[in-house]
């Protein structure tokens, strides 16, 4: 992924769509790799903004906006870094071991987001 230019950002499972609508947004990502359950959680608007999303399953195009070729742009090192922050956690996700502040429920923003960090 870095070698092409493009930083990973995973995302985990339990988001709500607005969180993952956030993340995506922030990322300023333009493809998608996603699950079907994570898919049915994405705005329209989120989706429409992409240039392609593929499904994790068999690889398929859900949807797709650009038919030509891209530009690669090079990460900066904070995004590089970033990049490992999400890798390490969603690796610890996935295994159980990831840990959360605070314990117990999350206070919630303005908006309702949860305010949480995952470690």
């Amino acid at each position: 992924v870095t070698s092409a230019g493009m930083v990973a950002v995973p995302i985990l499972p339990d988001f709500s769509g607005e969180e993952l609508d956030m993340i995506i947004a922030h990322s300023e990502a333009k493809a998608l790799l996603v699950s079907d359950r994570l898919f049915t959680k994405l705005s329209k608007q989120t989706i429409e903004r992409l240039n392609v999303v593929v499904r994790t399953k068999n690889l398929g195009v859900i949807a797709q906006r650009v038919k030509g070729e891209g530009s690669m742009a090079v990460p900066k090192p904070d995004d590089l870094a970033d990049a490992c922050v999400l890798a390490f956690v969603a690796r610890r996700a996935d295994d159980g071991s990831a840990r959360r502040l605070p314990d117990g429920d999350p206070p919630v923003d303005a908006r309702g987001l949860r305010m949480e960090v995952w470690y």
